[in-house]
């Protein structure tokens, strides 16, 4: 159960499929994560002594976490470690020798996070067997580091946080600045913890009022949200989704209340992990419930300030939620510029160029495997890196998909 929590925090920085995991535990042994990752001449300084191919395996079986363009990226899959520079036609091993030697670490790899192409963390979840561990290259695979263990309540050193603490994917603002929530207890308020060295040593900040996704604007200026907690049976306790800002480096938070559409009344929402460009400019999309008609809209709220005023826009009606969609976000979103949004609803792309004024419509060619998409990331105008899972009988396979013209035909990245 503590992997299974510890996958369901995975909004990560957006972090890590968070919203469909547990439906998909029973392929955590094949489970690979895929992120994006941005860099010019850093490609050309991994040295793994193997040319470039084609992966072992079924590469398409995989989850996208995130893109930040250019068309590099990384895989964690049951085989190993995979850089790609571009868009995924030839990857490269950058296997850890820790995981070359101990492959149960891949199986359960629940987080990635970045900062640039060269720099990559993997988070471990304890239930591997080795404590919960942070992997990390800062050279984009040519070498790997793992940040040491420290001592938990019993003495034992269980994780790289103190007490050990249950946490997150971190988030990183600089190649050295990061952060991490995570708790020790079910049902325990977050800790949040933070590093200055690229993640070698962690310090515990502060108490947060709660458990989620935390993302870091500047070294002062921080959002997160909260979590759903779930039952015993894999049902939604509480819902998460709820939107909390700190103005001082996470020793604080309040929760935010964005300003209400005027069309809607509104009296709940949820969001996901709001996104930034810079200090100034940021997206966050979320879905409102309308208790005059029942609607649930989905709402992109812009800000240019830093967050001291957000701008709502409603997406096309027929991207609106359903009611069974409770709990968390559920909206496949991406924003690669502040203007520059796409999102995925039921069989149709939307994207707008302009800040959500106008809307285009896009009906996309999926392969025949795909039932539905769960996440997006479009990092250009063109180029569009999407989750999605296949149905049979009980197993909800993940897939990678990859669209080079806007988001009009999808295939699927396999050898």
């Amino acid at each position: 159960m503590r992997e299974l929590q510890g996958i369901l925090r995975l909004v990560s920085s957006r972090v890590v499929a968070v919203r469909r995991a547990r439906d998909r535990s029973s392929l955590l042994g094949r489970v690979a994560v895929l992120i994006v990752v941005a860099g010019l001449a850093a490609w050309g300084r991994v040295s793994v002594g193997a040319a470039a191919h084609s992966l072992s395996g079924s590469l398409a079986e995989a989850q996208l976490i995130r893109s930040t363009g250019l068309g590099r990226g990384v895989v964690v899959n049951y085989d190993g470690v995979y850089m790609t520079a571009d868009d995924g036609a030839h990857w490269v091993n950058v296997t850890p020798p820790s995981m070359r030697t101990q492959p149960i670490l891949l199986n359960h790899t629940f987080g990635i996070a970045s900062f640039g192409a060269d720099r990559v963390w993997l988070l471990v979840s304890a239930n591997a067997g080795y404590g919960t561990r942070l992997v990390y290259t800062w050279d984009a695979g040519k070498s790997w580091r793992t940040t040491p263990l420290v001592a938990g309540p019993t003495g034992l050193p269980s994780s790289f946080l103190p007490g050990d603490a249950n946490p997150m994917t971190p988030t990183f603002l600089n190649a050295k600045d990061g952060w991490i929530l995570a708790g020790s207890l079910p049902g325990d308020r977050g800790s949040l913890f933070r590093t200055r060295d690229g993640g070698v040593q962690w310090s515990f900040v502060a108490r947060a009022l709660f458990r989620g996704s935390v993302v870091f604007a500047t070294q002062t200026d921080a959002w997160g949200i909260t979590a759903p907690t779930w039952t015993n049976v894999g049902t939604i306790k509480k819902d998460g989704g709820v939107l909390y800002h700190s103005t001082d480096g996470g020793v604080t938070w309040r929760r935010v209340q964005l300003p209400p559409i005027s069309t809607y009344s509104a009296t709940q929402s949820t969001f996901g992990l709001p996104i930034f460009f810079d200090s100034r400019n940021g997206v966050v999309a979320g879905r409102l419930y309308d208790t005059a008609t029942s609607a649930q809209p989905v709402v992109v709220y812009s800000t240019h300030d830093g967050g001291l005023t957000w701008q709502g826009r409603v997406a096309p009606q027929t991207a609106a939620t359903r009611s069974y969609q409770q709990g968390f976000f559920s909206v496949p979103f991406a924003a690669s510029s502040p203007t520059r949004w796409a999102m995925y609803a039921g069989s149709t792309l939307y994207t707008t160029s302009d800040g959500g004024l106008k809307w285009t419509t896009v009906h996309p060619q999926l392969p025949k495997a795909i039932a539905a998409v769960d996440e997006l990331d479009s990092a250009r105008a063109t180029a569009m890196w999407a989750q999605a899972n296949g149905h049979t009988g009980n197993i909800y396979p993940p897939y990678l998909l990859r669209s080079l013209n806007g988001g009009r035909t999808w295939s699927m990245l396999s050898p």
